[in-house]
């Protein structure tokens, strides 16, 4: 069968790395397979690894009209039994072409319309941000062959049920085996080492986390250290100061990092799965997060869950929760809990997906 995967930012976070899985397992059962990126990025590289091949078209929300008609040319002539697509703006440039060339379209929906528009600070702008992807993801979903959702949460709200399936993000097959239930808190007093993975804005909850923190040290003599990766936003770090938080920029080898870490520490404002917290559930993390819907389908109810408008309480959460001898079962119910989360099984979904419609046609 023939796959074309069509994606806009060719990063390796959350929906990036959830592509690469899919296409890492297709070829391995001799799919045959292309990605087509709407920019350069640092998965292209994973794809000349693997033999993939892949195009990119260069296309932006305002300019776009020229390599939208040498994108449409060129699927016209490779002809791929399905479309798949993921990120907002090449689900709806993937479902025009579909509509286009009658090619079964199979969106994957990663983010919802307000994960985009908190981004922004004018509340106008903030408005106008919002309507455009709720337009964007409503067209998208109304004209698409299939839509996958990776949230539990966004599928119960679908109205698009009929065509819809809810199949849940996974730990990234990369991931080495690894025993990271029950682990021991080294000291309690002594030198704590935090950890969080996520982009540093204030969407992402940055500011809040320097709040944690202050408030942590007005309540407790402990010793700490906090280690954040991912890419920075200079203007959400303005007038934030802290000796003990650290700002390492994007790492390649945040696995080894997760490892040396005693807690998690990601206070995001909105998540449509949460990937990173997974990610430090299955080395026995402990988590500290937002109180999220969407977090409740991963985090279990043993972790530390704060309030964003009530950070002092999530603080006196974090202290009873080390005053305890709790950490060890914690972390081992974390482990497991994450080892549920199964690449394979997801995937062999997606083909079950494939294959209905291809019969279909």
């Amino acid at each position: 069968m023939k796959i074309m995967t069509l994606i806009d930012r060719p990063n390796l976070y959350g929906s990036e790395i959830h592509t690469l899985d899919i296409l890492t397992k297709l070829k391995e059962k001799n799919y045959e397979l292309t990605l087509i990126s709407l920019r350069d990025g640092p998965l292209l590289k994973k794809m000349a690894s693997l033999n993939i091949r892949y195009y990119i078209f260069n296309m932006s929300w305002m300019l776009f009209c020229a390599n939208f008609i040498k994108l449409l040319c060129f699927i016209r002539k490779e002809n791929p039994n399905i479309l798949h697509c993921h990120q907002p703006k090449a689900l709806f440039f993937g479902v025009i072409i579909g509509l286009i060339l009658r090619i079964p379209v199979v969106i994957t929906v990663h983010s919802q319309p307000y994960d985009h528009s908190r981004l922004k600070k004018n509340m106008l702008m903030r408005y106008v941000v919002y309507c455009f992807h709720s337009f964007i993801h409503t067209f998208s979903c109304c004209f698409s062959s299939r839509i996958i959702y990776v949230s539990k949460n966004m599928f119960n709200e679908s109205r698009y049920k009929g065509k819809a399936t809810f199949i849940s993000n996974w730990l990234p097959s990369s991931l080495e085996e690894y025993d990271g239930g029950g682990r021991e808190l080294s000291s309690k007093n002594i030198n704590i080492k935090f950890i969080s993975v996520g982009s540093v804005t204030k969407s992402k909850g940055i500011d809040l986390l320097y709040s944690f923190f202050e408030l942590l040290e007005s309540h407790s003599n402990i010793k700490y250290q906090v280690s954040i990766f991912g890419g920075i936003q200079e203007e959400s770090i303005k007038g934030l100061n802290n000796k003990n938080i650290r700002l390492n920029g994007y790492s390649d080898n945040i696995y080894s990092e997760l490892k040396k870490a005693d807690f998690f520490i990601l206070l995001s404002r909105s998540e449509t799965f949460g990937l990173s917290y997974l990610e430090a559930m299955y080395f026995g993390l402990p988590v500290i997060c937002l109180d999220l819907e969407n977090l409740n389908e991963i985090i279990p109810t043993c972790n530390i869950k704060v309030d964003k408008d009530d950070i002092n309480s999530g603080v006196l959460k974090f202290l009873e929760f080390i005053s305890t001898n709790v950490y060890c079962d914690v972390s081992k119910e974390n482990y497991l809990h994450s080892k549920s989360f199964n690449c394979d099984e997801s995937i062999c979904e997606i083909e079950r997906i494939y294959s209905l419609i291809k019969r279909s046609e």
